[in-house]
């Protein structure tokens, strides 16, 4: 049975016999020529035929066609038509896969429709598999009743992490192998895809519905002076320009700009003065789990405070000098006294080498480090003749520690490699850099 709408055929072969139309229109166009009328005596008809080769007339074309018209009606019923005639139903188990990882979010309504209407066409059992579980009752391939399979595709969401065809290719073991399959693909390539349709060929027939999602993902994010430098991965489907956006904890836009999608580095620009405040970066215009990026304190650029007037006439005297330079592509360096600093909101405040402080200004830096801010300070000359202070952790003693001398052995002072996993790793240290003199906390204190 051959089926074209509500019309079908019981000998679909016979319908081959249309190729012939052409050759049967030629035929049935041709007609003898018309006969002459003579009077008798036979000699004279005789003498009188002509001797050259008369070509047939034609048909006129209106009867031409009705013939050609009548000779497909023929061949049309020898076809045996039937109206609305019975489907074939096929009995074999269906294999519904679904990806639905965060890249198929923003096409996950048409997914889930389309999968739940197949899983309700089924006139056998229904198994669903979804390539990025969300618990472990979908994550086993259950046998369920179309009703059943099709509420449970109706009740699923994208999951905010990727698809994972590696996993889905070890949940197929044990699994029928003659059996329809329909896999509702994202239309993202990942590793184990190739695999996975290989895998779902030769479990039984496979139908791939393709359903294109316009997914951008940030794949990293650097902080420097001017905001943050992204790096943006799109979909097929994704268009080439997104709006990007920089918000803090409460969701609302700090910063946003209008950039092209690219690997290479797009730059989103955001006020220093704001940088604390960012929470999160992401793409506003299409919503997914990777188009959002989260900042933790090693994504923020750090606002830092150091305590001490510029001095321009003689800069290189200065120890705020040095450690500024140092931190001026890492951080936002503000200079400035000690009751200024505490109040503007930094992370951390550095303090060079000072003696004792007022009694106002030490005050102020410990209800800063209770608020949770970091204060760190440098040892020098001044700090040992400070000696206690409730902004060390223990009492400094009078004098300082001398490395070098007679009785030193022969590498004292000098600087041994950073740890890799701590915030010096990868900084290169000067072959005559040592270290003389240290200071040294009372190591009486309970």
């Amino acid at each position: 049975m051959w089926t074209f709408g509500p019309l079908g055929f019981a000998a679909p072969l016979a319908l081959l016999a249309l190729i012939a139309l052409p050759l049967i229109w030629l035929v049935v166009r041709a007609i003898p020529p018309r006969p002459q009328e003579r009077i008798f005596p036979p000699a004279e008809i005789l003498r009188e035929l002509p001797e050259t080769e008369e070509t047939l007339a034609k048909a006129p074309p209106w009867l031409a066609m009705f013939r050609a018209l009548a000779i497909t009606l023929v061949i049309l019923g020898l076809a045996g038509p039937t109206l609305n005639p019975p489907q074939i139903i096929d009995q074999r188990p269906l294999l519904i896969v679904i990806d639905n990882g965060w890249t198929a979010a923003p096409v996950w309504r048409q997914i889930s429709e389309e999968a739940a209407k197949a899983a309700r066409s089924s006139n056998g059992e229904v198994r669903v598999i979804f390539t990025a579980p969300q618990n472990s009752d979908v994550t086993s391939a259950d046998v369920l009743l179309p009703q059943a399979a099709s509420a449970r595709i109706a009740a699923a969401i994208p999951q905010p992490i990727l698809s994972d065809h590696k996993k889905t290719i070890r949940r197929l073991e044990g699994l029928p192998k003659d059996q329809r399959i329909v896999w509702f693909s994202d239309n993202v390539g990942r590793p184990g895809t190739v695999d996975l349709a290989t895998a779902l060929k030769r479990s039984g027939s496979l139908k791939l519905r393709v359903i294109t999602s316009p997914a951008v993902a940030i794949t990293r994010v650097e902080a420097n002076s001017k905001g943050y430098s992204l790096g943006l991965a799109r979909t097929s489907g994704a268009q080439n320009e997104v709006v990007l956006e920089a918000i803090d904890s409460r969701s609302r836009a700090l910063a946003s700009a209008q950039r092209g999608v690219s690997g290479d580095g797009v730059m989103l620009p955001v006020e220093p003065t704001l940088t604390r405040d960012v929470a999160a970066l992401r793409v506003s215009d299409i919503r997914t789990a990777g188009g959002v990026f989260l900042l933790d304190a090693f994504d923020r650029r750090v606002r830092a405070g150091l305590v001490g007037a510029r001095q321009d006439d003689q800069p290189l005297l200065s120890d705020a000098h040095y450690l500024e330079e140092a931190l001026r592509p890492f951080s936002e360096i503000s200079r400035g006294p000690i009751d200024r600093l505490t109040q503007a909101g930094l992370d951390v405040i550095l303090l060079p080498d000072a003696g004792a402080l007022p009694a106002r200004d030490e005050t102020a830096l410990k209800e800063f480090v209770e608020r949770g801010g970091m204060l760190v300070r440098f040892a020098g000359p001044r700090l040992i003749a400070a000696g206690e202070s409730p902004l060390l952790p223990a009492p400094v003693l009078s004098e300082a520690r001398t490395l070098r001398g007679a009785l030193a052995w022969d590498n004292a002072g000098r600087l041994s490699p950073f740890d890799p996993k701590g915030p010096f790793a990868g900084l290169s240290i000067a072959a005559d850099a040592q270290v003389n003199q240290v200071a040294v906390l009372s190591p009486n204190v309970e």
